[in-house]
């Protein structure tokens, strides 16, 4: 049940609860998961940015990577990634 937000409970991240992300009947989460597992980050660029950006294999393993949980407010930014997009994303 960790696609909703429970009143008063931090979520199985440690996230706050989110008033609209409660539990109602008839009610949809605002995310949910997908079945799909991956063991690490590289795995994770190589199935996602060919889907969405339309990347080769071999571009989405070498291409920068950024991550930002924005809960909290953590950036991860490669050394590689342009530094004028880096810090525009986390600013």
């Amino acid at each position: 049940m960790d696609d909703f937000s429970t009143p008063g409970m931090d979520n199985g991240f440690g996230f706050a609860p989110s008033e609209t992300n409660f539990i109602q009947p008839g009610k949809r989460p605002m995310s949910s998961m997908s079945p799909m597992v991956i063991f690490d980050k590289k795995t994770k660029e190589a199935i996602v940015r060919p889907l969405i950006f339309g990347d080769s294999i071999k571009q989405a393993i070498d291409s920068p990577m950024l991550h930002n949980q924005f809960t909290p407010d953590i950036a991860q930014i490669d050394d590689s990634f342009p530094k004028v997009i880096g810090t525009a994303s986390i600013n």
